[in-house]
């Protein structure tokens, strides 16, 4: 099998100008390579903040406008908010890229900022080509906090929380906090259409904007309102996998769905789906500027003739984006399954973190072999339902390893020992699947969400708090893992979640986490994943397979559930060099 890419959009559109970042067009002959010889190991690099026309130490004024003079260079400047060190060269600049365009986009509801965003370029090594200034005034006295952050095409790279003393005789020194990815990843990141990162802030959640325009807003909704919103949403999903035509559960005896169950499923995941969107964009506190970016994300999903990239790098706000619904739900209309965002587009959610560990989106297959594990719970075989996908998924695989011989080396896991022994022993596998059941503890409940837990063969429980204590973050996991959680019939899978497992395997040194927003009917989970192995192996991106296989169910079986599934990390993820199996 080989891949068929995506039609995307050109660099530059004709029409409304949403799309304007330069971009090879598909099939264009590649710009020659850059000079390959420096191979000298090159000097760390420092993201700078600096205030230029400030006396050292001192409070800001409030009467007083500054300059903010944001640069990259090889060494943290004196009196500035800097980064840690960063990778010089990093990875590769792709082919033609000798000096890549930073966009710094610099956000604060406690300053007035001119302008809000400025290009900054930076060459394979060395410094930042000049600097991109802001002008800043505060706006109050006390704790005065703004965000320098540092997007490329689109993608979010990294960015500096900085608070400033502002009008106070016994001012507290000046604190700077980095969340984001090395400045390295920014040579080897594909462009993204829309781009948004989502952050808690008193009244709300801080919402930037990246791609066709560059802006900041304030989500007027509270964390209780949008995990209510979720909850809405995660339940009608919920129903869905549950729906029953008469005494028959339709979607838990195989994934061919007929007509009628099919239209009733779209509907409830619609009305879900715009529902969500509206409490998000289009609530009663929210005001015309966050209305704008409503119709903005709607515009671009809707009237683009290309599949497009959606990223989302968010902290605390776990929406299922994919579920998003941009269409009419009224009773006598038809829904249409290709104006959920999930059914046309590639969405990815990163989580907003210090620390990203990994910065690459290749998983190498000849360090010296791939490396994967399959955790299973083998109880899920058998039962009512006569179910066989545990063995299956496990004949599968040790089948490619055969095939494969050297080129793959392949750990079937069944028990908590054996998965709780891996985690803390280091374990060197570059793709982690987990077919299991899994629960979640509410912080309510009693352990918290250290409580939650997967759900292994015998029924035995790997809590948060097991892996915590047994398999600390401290140690990270060698081969940096994607981990796929394919969470499946009984059990009870909630937003707290991934609140608590995700952050965990991130700092065990992740690439990310792909998995299911609730319980999935196993037969269906069984299915997707023995269509999704064969085409990740043979180095399809990951973004592209679940956008693919979301089609392929929906046009073949009549099937939506695979609107249950999520990217958290980058949608470019793959193996490379491909197995082909």
């Amino acid at each position: 099998m080989r891949h068929t890419a995506r039609a995307k959009p050109p660099a530059h559109d004709d029409g409304d100008g949403l799309l304007s970042i330069d971009q090879p067009s598909a099939g264009a002959e590649p710009a020659p390579d850059v000079d390959t010889k420096l191979t000298d190991p090159p000097p760390p690099r420092y993201l700078n903040a600096l205030l230029a026309d400030r006396e050292p130490d001192a409070p800001l004024d409030l009467t007083t406008s500054y300059e903010l003079q944001v640069s990259i260079d090889l060494e943290k400047l004196a009196r500035a908010a800097s980064s840690p060190p960063l990778p010089g060269e990093g990875l590769l600049f792709g082919r033609g890229e000798d000096v890549i365009t930073l966009i710094i986009q610099v956000t604060g509801d406690d300053f007035t900022i001119e302008p809000g965003h400025q290009e900054l370029k930076l060459p394979r090594r060395g410094a930042s080509l000049g600097k991109a200034t802001f002008e800043i005034t505060p706006k109050h006295e006390g704790s005065c906090a703004l965000t320098v952050a540092v997007h490329k095409d689109g993608n979010f790279v990294m960015q500096l929380e900085i608070s400033y003393s502002v009008g106070l005789e016994h001012a507290a020194p000046d604190d700077v906090a980095v969340v984001g990815r090395p400045i390295s990843a920014a040579t080897n990141l594909k462009r993204r259409e829309l781009g948004l990162t989502i952050e808690p802030t008193i009244g709300g959640y801080k919402c930037s904007v990246r791609g066709a325009t560059h802006t900041s807003v304030l989500l007027p909704v509270s964390e209780t309102e949008i995990a209510d919103a979720i909850k809405v949403a995660r339940d009608a999903m919920m129903s869905v996998v549950s729906q029953r035509d008469g005494a028959e559960l339709v979607f838990q005896k195989g994934i061919a769905i007929d007509d009628a169950s099919r239209d009733r499923a779209f509907r409830t995941l619609a009305v879900a789906g715009a529902q969500l969107f509206q409490r998000i964009f289009y609530g009663p506190a929210a005001g015309a500027d966050v209305q704008r970016i409503g119709d903005l994300l709607k515009k671009q999903a809707t009237e683009s003739a290309y599949s497009l990239d959606f990223q989302v790098v968010a902290s605390r706000f776990p929406v299922p984006w994919g579920l998003l619904y941009f269409g009419d739900v009224s009773d006598d209309v038809t829904i249409d399954p290709d104006l959920f965002l999930g059914m046309r587009h590639v969405v990815e959610a990163i989580p907003l973190q210090t620390g990203m560990l990994v910065d690459d989106t290749v998983i190498d297959s000849g360090k010296p072999s791939l490396a994967v594990s399959v955790n299973v719970n083998a109880d899920i075989d058998g039962g009512k339902l006569n179910l066989d996908g545990v063995a299956r998924q496990l004949a599968w695989w040790e089948k490619c390893a055969t095939t494969a011989g050297p080129h793959l080396t392949f750990s079937p896991r069944r028990t908590k020992a054996e998965l709780l022994g891996a985690l803390r022993d280091g374990a060197r596998d570059q793709f982690m699947y987990l077919y299991c059941h899994a629960v979640t503890n509410a912080p309510a409940d009693p352990g918290g969400i250290q409580g939650s837990a997967f759900l292994l063969t015998g029924n035995e429980r790997l809590t948060l708090s097991d892996l915590n204590r047994e398999a600390p973050m401290t140690k990270p996991l060698p081969g940096n893992p994607l981990v796929f959680i394919n969470a499946c019939e009984s059990g009870e899978l909630r937003p707290e979640f991934y609140d608590g497992f995700i952050p965990y395997f991130m700092a065990k040194g992740a690439r990310g986490v792909v998995g299911t927003e609730c319980k999935t009917p196993a037969v269906f989970a069984s299915e997707w994943a023995l269509r999704f192995f064969p085409r990740f192996l043979d180095g399809e991106p990951l973004g592209d397979i679940f956008l693919e296989l979301r089609r392929e169910f929906h046009a073949k079986h009549g099937n939506p559930l695979g609107l249950l599934y999520s990217v958290y990390c980058n949608a470019d993820t793959r193996i490379q060099p491909g197995l082909t199996i």
